[in-house]
């Protein structure tokens, strides 16, 4: 739901939170960053369970610790995908949704926090830090993902 990397989503604390966004402040690129969130991610997170003694959205296995191998879940969508996926497949996977909905590609680096070094106009007069002004994009792609979703299970039913 939100083409984040696997570092950023492991280590996401309940303090970086909101009810319209979710904040990482020392992403891969050094770039602080808050992220939209669609109204299928917020329900997403608000039916995960918090774990006491531990301030991690994705709780690892000791206490107070986040998820640091995510292969178990990988090989649970690897099974219901029919195909090996990474993590890094699943990010690709954002930035595909968004094309096909003709969401502009400046908008999806930014989303995936992806900010292309040069480009003048993203560098100097686009805003980087706080992405909530890209909530209709955001929900565009989770609504997709969603549809495509209901679609899979009206056909198995």
């Amino acid at each position: 739901m939100t083409g984040c990397r696997w570092s950023e989503a492991a280590q996401l604390t309940w303090d970086c939170v909101t009810v319209d966004s979710w904040h990482v402040a020392d992403p891969k690129n050094h770039n602080p960053v808050s992220f939209p969130i669609s109204k299928t991610l917020r329900a997403l997170l608000d039916a995960r369970p918090r774990i006491e003694g531990n301030s991690y959205v994705f709780p690892g296995r000791r206490k107070a610790d986040f998820i640091k191998d995510a292969r178990t879940a990988m090989d649970e969508v690897t099974k219901l995908a029919g195909r090996h996926l990474t993590h890094h497949d699943l990010r690709r996977t954002f930035i595909a949704i968004g094309i096909r909905l003709r969401i502009e590609m400046w908008k999806l680096k930014l989303l995936t926090n992806h900010v292309s070094k040069g480009d003048v106009t993203i560098d100097h007069y686009i805003e980087t830090n706080d992405l909530r002004y890209l909530s209709d994009e955001a929900e565009q792609i989770a609504g997709w993902i969603v549809g495509q979703g209901a679609i899979t299970y009206a056909i198995e039913k």
